[in-house]
């Protein structure tokens, strides 16, 4: 089975500057295996913790994505709009 992530955020919009804060410690493996984390803004990484921030200096609409691993390389994706 693979692992199911899921994350929340301190927020999804405001002004630039805008600091958003990732966490995705609700993320799991069904079969209790070690899962590895990765974070990324329109298909850059940006981290490979379970939290962290952000800072979007620009104006505009963002893709902010998390993919989890699990030892058996199997994935799972959950993505979010940041405006």
């Amino acid at each position: 089975l693979p692992p199911k992530a899921l994350f929340v955020l301190n927020s999804n919009h405001g002004r630039a500057p805008f600091n958003l804060s990732y966490n995705a410690t609700q993320s799991f493996d069904p079969q209790n295996k070690a899962i590895t984390y990765e974070w990324f803004v329109d298909n850059q990484s940006i981290s490979t913790t379970k939290t962290g921030t952000r800072s979007f200096t620009t104006e505009g609409e963002y893709e902010l994505k998390l993919v989890v691993t699990n030892a058996d390389n199997q994935t799972s994706e959950l993505s979010a709009t940041i405006v």
